[in-house]
């Protein structure tokens, strides 16, 4: 009965001593947190937060993905980071962090919409295809064209087209 009071003492120890340091390491550990916006100021849901650490010996990367309302949240250990903030559609940015042990940072963010593709092709298909790809001839009219000729209107950029009516 002795030992088995020693033996339940011994692992009340343990228990009680791996309670605490992990309480101490996540007192220790850093809050990031903030919301990402676009141009207009409307939060951007689902895109993606990285924070790779940028230490010697430690590339270690953790990741969180904004919510609605474009909020999001990491927990990190104290260090140096390069977060990175990217969706689709839009420029993703890079931001250099130091973080401190308990520090607490709220980092807002404006992602700017990625420029769309130069080149657009209507077409009656379902898909859109590269003006290389068109089986029929296609007649681009450029910029400088229209500012050239001073058109204002479609059915007037239609009209310098020949076999367009």
């Amino acid at each position: 009965m002795n030992s088995t009071i020693r033996f339940a003492f011994l692992a009340f120890l343990l228990l009680a001593s791996s309670f605490d340091s992990q309480a101490q390491s996540n007192s220790r550990s850093a809050q990031l947190s903030g919301q990402l916006t676009d141009a207009s100021g409307y939060g951007i849901a689902s895109a993606r937060v990285l924070a790779t650490r940028e230490e010697p010996n430690s590339s270690q990367t953790y990741q969180t993905t904004s919510v609605v309302g474009g909020n999001y949240f990491l927990s990190l250990p104290p260090g140096t980071y390069r977060v990175r903030f990217e969706r689709n559609d839009f420029v993703p940015r890079d931001l250099p962090l130091q973080l401190a042990p308990a520090e607490s940072r709220k980092v807002d963010v404006r992602l700017e919409i990625a420029q769309l593709s130069e080149n657009v092709v209507v077409t009656a298909n379902a898909q859109p295809l590269e003006l290389s790809q068109t089986p029929a001839p296609v007649d681009v009219i450029a910029r400088e064209e229209i500012d050239q000729r001073q058109l204002v209107s479609l059915p007037d950029a239609l009209a310098t087209v020949p076999g367009a009516a």
